[in-house]
């Protein structure tokens, strides 16, 4: 089995406050993360990352007053299916795709996986649906292709031995990580949004604007809890040296 982090572009925006702790007004680049596990029996995708119209002619278009907080700087060789096929993947052996949430830099290229799976908790594509029309992070153009059935749980949802999904709502009502279980012992949580830098979920400290705080400091209890390496989607520091598709472990 093996797990990769994919660079999938950057945002350049005011990270003050945001990411770093810095004042409001300093601007920098934040990654955008995306991760893949080749279990040997299909590829999992978890976070699709932007939308290729952020590629093409006309941007605002999809993205629309997103544009106005975020410059997207995402040229189509960092897609997150182009990183797949640089990693030696095809988009036809991606079993299952599962979104953390639904903002926009983490559900942008479902569509780029027409043969997988896709697993969107229910209450969070009810939720998203609800603020899409409002600049909430949350573009209709993404929703429209999201192709899931109507899933979800509670606590914990087993893909296979290997991998499980977890329940951490808190910055949005149905997000969710990933807990990816190697034979040799290694385990390694992929934490979406959960909080924006590794520091912030050690600590139990929510970034952003969460829907629900209280939950959001519960869910990062619980990422801390699982005895494994957490991966966050943003964490500038974490991320620095990764540009492409890197192997993060292989067991």
């Amino acid at each position: 089995m093996k797990l990769w982090a994919l660079r999938c572009g950057n945002l350049y925006t005011d990270v003050g406050g945001l990411v770093t702790g810095q004042p409001a007004g300093t601007m920098g680049e934040v990654p955008v993360m995306c991760f893949a596990v080749d279990t040997g029996d299909g590829v999992l995708v978890f976070d699709t990352g932007l939308h290729e119209a952020c590629c093409g002619p006309d941007p605002a278009a999809h993205f629309g007053a997103m544009l106005d907080l975020f410059e997207i700087r995402c040229p189509r060789h960092a897609l997150v299916d182009e990183r797949l096929r640089q990693a030696g993947y095809s988009v036809d052996e991606v079993r299952w795709v599962v979104n953390s949430h639904l903002h926009f830099d983490h559900a942008g290229r479902n569509a780029a996986f027409p043969v997988a799976t896709q697993y969107v908790r229910a209450r969070e594509l009810s939720w998203a649906w609800e603020v899409s029309a409002k600049p909430r992070g949350v573009l209709a153009g993404d929703l429209d292709d999201i192709s899931a059935p109507d899933w979800d749980y509670e606590d914990e949802f087993e893909l296979t031995p290997n991998l499980t999904l977890i329940s951490t709502p808190g910055h949005t009502p149905g997000h969710q990580a990933l807990l990816v279980s190697f034979e040799d012992g290694a385990r390694f949580a992929c934490v979406g949004d959960a909080a924006y830098t590794l520091q912030a979920v050690i600590e139990h400290r929510p970034t952003g604007r969460p829907t629900d705080e209280y939950r959001a400091v519960i869910s990062l209890q619980r990422l801390t809890d699982l005895d494994a390496q957490l991966l966050t989607a943003h964490d500038i520091d974490q991320w620095r040296d990764v540009s492409d598709a890197s192997l993060i472990h292989s067991a």
